[in-house]
């Protein structure tokens, strides 16, 4: 068998329309810089998402805040017995006299563990309205609250716990599912 001996010749008309594709594929100026800007804002946007995230307390916080809470009324429990201490740091004696001869609360008659995790799931506008009803007294929504780490006014409403209980479970909720807890064994804790 012989071979043809045909030279391999160099297309460069082919070569040069190819590179001619090539060049008709390149952005503008104008798209460089329509491009430059979109990743700008992207790398922004990112950024102040993590921000954002970093500054969300974790569940170690919230605990150590609500241990300095205990800390920070055990002072001022202590400041009460000093009176020079007590005018100092303006802690108002007469309050605790007047409230002395109150009646004590009724004992609250319901599971707040229970009743949490009954709302743990619902929409917050459903949260609202079963803890404004005539279901619970302000005594068994404070107690709900201080079970939710917060320290409730005596003179709240029932109205105000309930927005303040229900807003405290729905963000509990983003804050576990941005943690990735989606655990139905902890709800709101």
């Amino acid at each position: 068998m012989v071979r043809s001996r045909k030279s391999a010749t160099f297309d460069h008309e082919g070569f040069i329309k190819g590179l001619q594709s090539l060049l008709d594929t390149l952005p503008s100026a104008s798209q460089k810089r329509e491009i430059d800007n979109a990743f700008t804002e992207l790398i922004r946007f990112l950024s102040d998402l993590q921000k954002k995230f970093q500054a969300l307390p974790s569940s170690e916080d919230v605990s150590h805040v609500g241990q300095s809470l205990l800390k920070l009324e055990e002072l001022f429990a202590s400041a009460e017995k000093v009176p020079v201490i007590a005018a100092f740091v303006e802690v108002d004696r007469r309050s605790t006299k007047r409230n002395a001869g109150a009646r004590p609360a009724k004992e609250i008659e319901i599971d707040v563990k229970e009743v949490l995790a009954n709302l743990a799931n619902l929409p917050v506008d459903e949260i609202r309205s079963r803890l404004g009803g005539k279901s619970y007294s302000a005594v068994a929504l404070r107690a709900i609250a201080s079970e939710l780490g917060a320290r409730p006014d005596v003179k709240a409403t029932k109205k105000s716990l309930a927005d303040k209980i229900a807003n405290d479970i729905v963000n509990r909720r983003m804050f576990d599912g941005l943690a990735g807890r989606t655990s139905p064994e902890s709800p709101v804790s």
